[in-house]
């Protein structure tokens, strides 16, 4: 299984939020509902592409998931 074929894909919507450290405008990006059950990359883009002709006043974008493990303490 390569890479792009691992279920590790969700669509975020972005937000315009807060300013950074350094005075800049920040983005927030939450998981968009409906579409926030990973995925692999290319049925998330295909999920980004349905997103946003959804909804084309609004900003989205992929992101990969990070992989979770436990530590033994």
């Amino acid at each position: 299984m390569t890479d792009s074929d691992k279920k590790q894909w969700i669509v975020m919507q972005c937000h315009d939020a807060w300013h950074d450290a350094q005075g800049n405008p920040g983005e927030h990006k939450i998981p968009l509902e409906g579409y926030d059950i990973p995925m692999t990359k290319i049925d998330a883009l295909q999920a980004l592409k349905e997103a946003e002709a959804n909804r084309p006043d609004e900003d989205f974008s992929i992101r990969k998931i990070a992989d979770v493990h436990q530590l033994d303490l």
